[in-house]
């Protein structure tokens, strides 16, 4: 076996690594947005929010979308505007990206570690995490 052949097998494996990891929901991810990460749709993202597409995500079993109404998360109202300062250095996007993948990372005042699925991002597929981010920020 060549050098390359044995480069390229580690590679592989330190990959599939990195996936099992993230399954488990303990994966360190970057708080930057992937620059693979797919163009998001906004429309299919609402879609997603609010469970017009079956998946297991349920966001609007917690979130509500009018400023005020609280339900067991907070109020995604004008969460585009307020993600975009939540964080020193992040952007909105970054912050929605990584308030989904690892919720435990910014907890909004008067809410409680622990509460949203910490593994809900790792199992959603990165076109469903690009659409519900590109939704997130029509949210003004």
């Amino acid at each position: 076996m060549t050098y390359h052949h044995l480069a390229n097998r580690i590679c592989i494996v330190v990959a599939v690594l990195t996936l099992a990891i993230a399954g488990c929901g303990t994966a360190v991810v970057p708080t930057a947005t992937p620059t693979n990460a797919p163009a998001g749709d906004a429309l299919r993202g609402e879609q997603l929010f609010n469970n017009q597409i079956e998946t297991q995500y349920l966001c609007n079993a917690c979130h509500s979308l009018e400023a005020g109404k609280v339900f067991v998360g907070p109020s995604l109202a004008g969460v585009a505007t307020s993600a975009a300062q939540r964080v020193a250095g992040y952007t909105a996007e970054q912050y929605l990206r990584e308030s989904i993948v690892q919720p435990n990372a910014h907890i909004v005042e008067g809410y409680v570690a622990g509460v949203m699925p910490t593994n809900i991002g790792y199992q959603m597929p990165a076109q469903d995490l690009s659409d519900l981010v590109a939704y997130l920020l029509t949210l003004r």
